[in-house]
């Protein structure tokens, strides 16, 4: 979903309002890219759910991090909140512009969710040609979200002085933040399922390449765990989210193990991607993967999940959080099934993990062999240029983060479109 308004002649500042984070980057276009600045910062868990709260500190927040992360220019491109976003895929008639799709959408949500079409602001995405009652229809992903959530949006950037540069859905974002990965020919035929495992929802968006072809919400992140594990240790959220987090073991130690990983049985990985049809020996390096996947599975086929896996599946936290780990991977095989329907020929051909909450290996893990499918841990800043110059605010930068996915995919977000 994108509202443009202004160019900006200069990089912008891409802001990623999360459930339960604030993030600013900015990154200076080029191949690769230069990290400028970045800034994080936690949302109080009392202000998360509250509107007047949340804009609240919004409002004295993002000035804040502007101004300590040092960032350049006033353009700003801008997150429209996954768990404030409708999405949903939909069939409307061929041949039509693209006010009149959008005219069908907002109709269509009307049936759906019985909202005041005036009330809505929609995108939507074009998926393909399908048939419907033997009539040929258009598979479209409608993004739809309240506009008093933009509107909030624009009211707090124009506090903080800045010019609005566009808004874009989550999912889009996540899938731009990889598509330098797709140049080579061939690339357009890699099927990839992108999980987002945020703090409110996890996204699922299945790409042809570079290109979005699936996307869904899915409502269950890390608050729930966490809600779930409170009920079972009888202790309030914050308690229960740091024993979380206590055993749970990190995924990706840094971007470097992404091809260091494949030296061993690893290897297959290669050979899968290979066998799918997505490219010669000639145009993709034998045995290596992109520097921003780390293998988070030796062998999606294997069902061998390692001692770590196996050792956290007996933990209380691991019982606890179960029913919903088993809730989130039925939804994420029903996705796949869905797309599958919609291309016949086209089979997953790998899982990448990102978002804030998807630092557990034994998570990842159990994904991978339930879905049987290689499974990555995408870092999405392990592309970017270090110069030593670079202002980190929040954070220190020296770890892998997969929570950035949807800022980094902003910045290579169209600021005009």
């Amino acid at each position: 979903m994108a509202l443009g308004f202004f160019k900006s002649t200069i990089a912008p500042v891409a802001i990623d309002f999360g459930y339960a984070e604030l993030k600013l980057l900015q990154v200076q276009p080029g191949e690769p890219a230069t990290l400028i600045a970045a800034a994080r910062e936690v949302i109080p868990e009392a202000s998360r759910n509250d509107p007047a709260a949340r804009q609240m500190f919004l409002t004295e927040a993002l000035p804040r991090l502007i101004r300590d992360g040092g960032f350049k220019g006033k353009t700003a491109i801008c997150s429209i909140p996954a768990w404030q976003t409708f999405v949903q895929h939909m069939q409307v008639r061929g041949g039509d512009n693209a006010d009149a799709i959008t005219d069908q959408l907002k109709a269509q949500l009307q049936a759906i969710i019985a909202c005041d079409p005036n009330n809505v602001v929609v995108r939507h995405v074009e998926v393909g040609d399908v048939y419907k009652e033997n009539q040929q229809m258009i598979e479209v992903i409608c993004f739809a979200v309240a506009r008093d959530v933009v509107m909030r949006q624009i009211e707090l950037l124009n506090k903080c002085r800045m010019e609005i540069g566009g808004f874009h859905a989550e999912p889009i974002a996540v899938v731009k933040s990889f598509e330098h990965l797709y140049r080579r020919e061939g690339d357009e035929e890699i099927t990839t399922l992108y999980v987002d495992l945020g703090a409110s929802c996890t996204k699922a968006m299945i790409a042809h390449g570079k290109d979005i072809r699936f996307a869904k919400t899915i409502p269950v992140g890390g608050r729930h765990f966490d809600q779930r594990l409170a009920e079972v240790l009888s202790c309030d959220l914050n308690a229960a989210r740091a024993h979380r987090l206590a055993e749970a073991r990190p995924a990706m130690v840094g971007a470097a193990i992404g091809a260091s990983a494949l030296s061993g049985g690893g290897a297959n990985v290669v050979q899968r991607i290979q066998a799918a049809k997505v490219g010669t020996a000639a145009d993709r390096r034998v045995g290596s993967v992109p520097g921003e996947f780390a293998p988070v599975h030796a062998d999606g086929e294997s069902g061998h999940s390692g001692p770590d896996a196996s050792n956290q599946g007996s933990s209380a936290v691991r019982q606890a959080i179960e029913p919903l780990v088993e809730q989130l991977i039925d939804e994420l095989k029903m996705c796949a099934r869905y797309h599958r329907r919609l291309f016949e020929d086209r089979s997953l051909d790998r899982i990448v993990f990102v978002g804030g909450e998807s630092m557990d290996r034994a998570f990842c893990c159990e994904v991978a062999e339930a879905i049987g499918v290689v499974t990555y841990q995408g870092n999405p800043f392990g592309r970017l240029n270090r110069t030593g110059e670079e202002r980190f605010v929040g954070f220190d930068g020296s770890h892998a983060e997969p929570g950035w996915s949807v800022a980094l995919g902003l910045c290579a977000c169209p600021a005009n479109a």
